[in-house]
């Protein structure tokens, strides 16, 4: 929503189920706050249509009771915000009705416009929607952009999302079609990225090398309160794993893409998605909270699912073998969105075991301190008088030396540089020198 028609048309955003759940709880807020932060294009207007009995005003009074939730409200920016929205009553299965919402778009537009269709409805109203798009003649971009705004589900299996696809491509070009999940647009998931690329401390060990186990974990505190008749048929499985959870998954184990490109992340996704292994049953947790059938607009004897919990593997070079759990449910004690990336006990840890119980080791006396003698420990020992190293001044020796040391002229040993391909000058310290 970042352009404008030549004109001046300006911009609609037309929200086909605007009296659901989404548009109060995600749709309106989320657009009210990039509003106040001028962050929405000139000449904009968002479009509401449904089937209830609803006009300007009282769309814009519900909306409001929505937008009063958020901590930061602020009613004189609301004020102006809400002369933009306004509402259009129609079914979505008349495609009469869209011939009708197609006639009053052009008059509130005065012009050419651009248009965005978010399909805030039920997926078994996709096609029929798509198809009346077409019909009414909405999907032509003479006067303007046309997109389509797909949110998950996508389908309930490879073949009804292969069916789907088939049928917007009938009305709308690849182009055109937008399918979104709302997660990505979360701070903290889009940081996903930025700190496993730009950070130097944690790529170079994000692999199974160093990683035991990956846990994704999203909990919800509230129940399916309004959505019954959607969740009844959906699940925790296909509300939550096949859309959110995968994604993060996705983010977690992705390869870097060659670019910020959105189809060189989204080929790096697949990637991942396909390297998943086959999961077992037994891998697997279903459950459900008590008294969600009692829930008005849930089957008396439903067994769909508010809680589940999986492990699943995903073989490529980067994570074989390494577990990550992916769980997520409703009416939970805590509510969450967290990943925990567990990393291994380093394998240093018994080796400094063994140093604390003998608690001493040997050090060369060709430097005056514990300090200089970090370059004269080798493959090597040097031959000289050994005198005894603590065990903190040894854990900072580091693993790679030099083999040449230049020593002090101290207890009457050589004062020329000492190195591997020069003798001493002075015979009675040969066979004490660190060269030889």
């Amino acid at each position: 929503m970042n352009g404008d028609s030549a004109d001046g048309g300006g911009t609609s955003l037309v929200i086909l189920g605007a009296t659901g759940d989404l548009t109060g709880r995600k749709l309106v807020p989320a657009l009210f706050s990039l509003y106040r932060r001028d962050k929405l294009p000139r000449n904009w207007r968002i479009v509401g249509y449904a089937r209830r009995e609803w006009d300007d005003a009282f769309f814009r009074e519900t909306l409001r009771s929505w937008a009063e939730k958020l901590p930061d409200f602020d009613a004189a920016a609301w004020e102006s915000f809400a002369e933009c929205l306004h509402y259009v009553r129609g079914d979505l299965t008349n495609v009469e009705d869209f011939r009708h919402l197609d006639k009053a778009l052009e008059a509130l537009e005065n012009g050419n416009s651009n248009r965005l269709y978010y399909l805030a409805i039920s997926p078994e109203y996709y096609e029929a929607v798509v198809g009346h798009l077409c019909d009414a003649g909405m999907t032509h971009e003479e006067e303007g952009y046309r997109r389509l705004v797909i949110e998950k589900p996508f389908g309930y299996d490879l073949a009804s999302a292969t069916a789907l696809n088939h049928a917007l491509h009938r009305a709308f070009s690849e182009g055109q079609v937008y399918r979104i999940d709302h997660y990505l647009g979360k701070e903290t998931v889009q940081n996903l990225l930025f700190f496993r690329f730009a950070n130097a401390i944690f790529e170079p060990i994000w692999n199974r090398n160093y990683i035991d186990h990956v846990q994704i974990t999203v909990s919800e505190t509230v129940d399916v309160e309004h959505r019954a008749g959607y969740y009844d048929k959906s699940g925790v499985m296909r509300d939550m794993f096949q859309n959110h959870l995968m994604q993060l998954l996705s983010l977690v184990a992705l390869e870097p893409p060659a670019s910020s490109d959105a189809n060189a992340l989204r080929n790096e996704k697949v990637k991942v998605l396909r390297a998943v292994r086959p999961i077992l049953t037994t891998d697997t947790i279903r459950a459900q909270y008590e008294g969600y059938t009692s829930t008005p607009g849930i089957a008396p004897g439903s067994a769909t699912p508010t809680f589940a919990a999986l492990k699943l593997y995903i073989d490529n070079w980067r994570w074989m073998d390494v577990p990550f759990y992916l769980r997520s449910g409703k009416a939970l004690a805590n509510k969450a969105s967290e990943i925990v990336v567990q990393f291994r006990r380093p394998r240093i840890s018994s080796s400094i075991c063994r140093r604390a119980r003998s608690s001493t080791r040997t050090f060369c006396r060709c430097a005056s301190s514990p300090t200089r003698a970090s370059i004269c420990v080798s493959r090597r020992r040097c031959r000289t008088r050994r005198t005894r190293l603590s065990l903190s001044s040894w854990d900072f020796i580091s693993a790679r030396h030099s083999r040449a040391c230049s020593p002090t002229p101290t207890n009457g040993f050589c004062s020329t540089p000492c190195r591997a391909t020069q003798r001493c000058s002075r015979a009675k310290t040969r066979s004490n020198c660190p060269g030889n």
